[in-house]
């Protein structure tokens, strides 16, 4: 009985490639010769709550091979609408397991609710692996999941801020994203016409409305979380993140000139910036990024060497401080001297910070590395505009871009990739990886410098042509 069944079923398997059968027929031939046809919805659609459907008649009976694939065909297509958001037709009383009118959102919040997006969203957010990442981490990781499901709704471009009804909008259809059952996310086939992906809907959206580096960063948060669910959820999510083909970033490498340095340092030391000019010198002369600048305290230098923790760098693990030039010490003196006439006076001498931000009253009563950060970029826009009266090439200078100007000055000193990692706190790896990309501008010096050691190699070797 099951050689007849199996030879039976193959035919169907092999027509179904070339398109002639819809999606989830199935017909079983049975002793008697007749057939018993079935619609069987794919595993995504049964997370979601499809179930599988008997091809018969209003009496009961089993439909003929043509009719059967007819409603075979009705079936599939509301499958895929209803996949795409829109609601199952009215007096659909063959969609089993799914009742007429109702959209994919509405069945998804039925579903099992350790399957909802919102929920695995909150279990991520509240994980050890997710805690243990920095603030500024976690608050990166929080914004660009916020942005895959705007994109998932339809608002890769977020409304005006003053459009108040657009607003609404976003949220009731975010509330519906956030209500799915995270198969929703899941590509999945739409014969004779192009796969249909969420996920790569999503990045493209993004992509054209916020650039490539947010569509990438968004995915690649996408990939963390979507990981973290198989490994600790449930193994059935796969990573639909990672299998969407993205546009590789281009590296920003922006090194700031001598000239621009100097019109940021004379006009803020002139105009009431001198706290933002303090970040700025030590960020430049130690090569580090904001939030190491913002997190370095006073008792964390030791002998012009700063530190990043108690026991010396903890972002590589290795143990030592990154010595201030003599440009990073004429400042950091200015700073203690500067200091002596404050009225301010902190519970623990040892929590004082070095880089000490002047707050208006928006930010009089927030503290914390990350409002510090924030007020930061705040202080320096508004330090970048003043400098531009006299420097106007400085429109496009970022603080970050302080890092890419030490290490393009490092590398133009001849500094081994060694020596610029134990400056920048980069892993030796990182230097490797990322400097191509991001650090450090290729000049004429780096130029010459191979150019005197490659000379000195042919004359020590004789090499005459």
């Amino acid at each position: 009985m099951r050689k007849p069944a199996r030879a039976a079923t193959r035919p169907a398997r092999r027509q179904r490639r070339h398109g002639s059968l819809p999606a989830g027929f199935a017909a079983r031939q049975q002793a008697d010769g007749s057939i018993r046809p079935r619609w069987i919805p794919e595993p995504n659609l049964r997370k979601a709550g499809w179930k599988g459907v008997d091809l018969k008649d209003a009496d009961g009976q089993w439909l003929a091979l043509g009719a059967a694939i007819d409603r075979a065909k009705l079936i599939a297509q509301a499958a895929r609408d209803w996949r795409q958001g829109l609601a199952l037709p009215e007096g659909a009383d063959y969609l089993v397991g799914v009742a007429p009118g109702v959209s994919r959102a509405e069945v998804a919040a039925q579903v099992d609710a350790r399957e909802r997006i919102d929920v695995l969203e909150t279990a991520w957010l509240e994980s050890r692996e997710f805690t243990s990442n920095a603030a500024a981490t976690q608050r990166d990781y929080k914004n660009k999941l916020q942005r895959l499901f705007d994109a998932l709704a339809g608002y890769a471009q977020l409304p005006a801020r003053d459009d108040a009804d657009g607003e609404a909008r976003r949220l009731a259809n975010l509330a519906k994203v956030r209500a799915m059952s995270i198969f929703a996310l899941a590509p999945f086939e739409n014969p004779g016409q192009d796969l249909v992906d969420p996920m790569y809907d999503a990045y493209w959206a993004l992509h054209a409305a916020a650039g490539v580096n947010q569509a990438g960063g968004v995915l690649a948060v996408a990939s963390v979380w979507l990981n973290w669910i198989h490994d600790r959820r449930n193994r059935a999510v796969a990573n639909w993140a990672k299998s969407v083909s993205r546009e590789t970033p281009p590296g920003r490498i922006r090194p700031a000139t001598l000239v621009e340095l100097r019109a940021l340092v004379a006009t803020g030391d002139a105009h009431g910036y001198e706290d933002v000019v303090d970040a700025v010198i030590l960020a430049f002369d130690l090569s580090w990024s904001q939030i190491d600048v913002l997190q370095l305290t006073e008792d964390r230098v030791v002998d012009y060497r700063a530190f990043t923790g108690l026991e010396g760098r903890q972002k590589t693990g290795r143990v030592g401080g990154t010595p201030m030039t003599f440009i990073g010490r004429a400042r950091y003196d200015a700073i203690l001297e500067r200091r002596k006439g404050e009225k301010i006076k902190p519970l623990k001498a040892q929590d004082r910070q070095v880089i000490r931000l002047k707050r208006d009253r928006e930010y009089r009563r927030k503290s914390g590395v990350e409002a510090d950060s924030h007020l930061l970029r705040k202080r320096f826009a508004a330090l970048r505009e003043l400098a531009m009266a006299d420097c106007p090439s400085l429109e496009t200078l970022t603080f970050a871009d302080l890092r890419d100007t030490a290490v393009t000055f490092g590398r133009n000193a001849g500094l081994s990739d060694d020596q610029l990692a134990s400056r920048t706190l980069q892993s030796r790896k990182n230097i490797a990886d990322l400097h191509d990309k991001h650090y450090g501008e290729i000049g004429a010096e780096i130029a010459d410098q191979g150019l005197v050691l490659l000379e000195a190699h042919y004359r020590k070797m004789g090499i005459a042509l």
